[in-house]
């Protein structure tokens, strides 16, 4: 018996060179683009709103306890997101 293969989905980014992808916490993807840019990213329709443009690259990111997002950027460095404002 052959196992199914996982359903996929392409989600289409206005931008390019993702590095780093993660949930926050209404389920929206978080993404770092190579132009500086940080995206919500719907997973749903694929709608994305620029959350912050770092002025870098958002190489690595992280969700932390309070909300935030932890931005590993080069070359500014960490940066603290706090994407309610």
């Amino acid at each position: 018996m052959c196992t199914p293969l996982p359903r996929k989905k392409i989600i289409p980014l206005p931008g390019e060179g993702p590095e780093d992808v993660v949930v926050d916490r209404e389920g929206n993807f978080v993404v770092g683009l190579n132009d500086g840019r940080v995206l919500r990213v719907n997973p749903l329709n694929g709608s994305a709103q620029e959350l912050v443009n770092t002025g870098g690259r958002p190489l690595g990111l992280e969700v932390l306890a309070n909300g935030h997002i932890l931005i590993c950027d080069s070359p500014k460095g960490l940066l603290d997101l706090d994407p309610g404002n």
